[in-house]
């Protein structure tokens, strides 16, 4: 081996890198992210419902409101 070859070796051999990143505060950061992603899509799946069903009950408190003016002001 020529004395080229060795010094290029010995370059080759101590050429790395090493990275070390805790992230563990980013992957709770992301957790929490999307717990609240999902709690949020919760709420507005629950408040659709809501006003579905307050859109679908109404006629019949408003029928019964007018019913009951009715049935007071006929009682004399």
């Amino acid at each position: 081996m020529s004395q080229q070859m060795r010094f290029w070796f010995k370059i080759q051999a101590i050429a790395f890198l090493v990275v070390n990143t805790d992230i563990t505060e980013k992957k709770q950061l992301e957790t929490q992210f999307l717990q609240a992603q999902r709690l949020e899509s919760l709420g507005t799946l629950a408040s659709g419902m809501a006003h579905d069903l307050n859109n679908v009950l109404k006629p019949f408190t408003a029928d019964e409101l007018l019913n009951t003016i009715h049935s007071v002001l006929h009682m004399n």
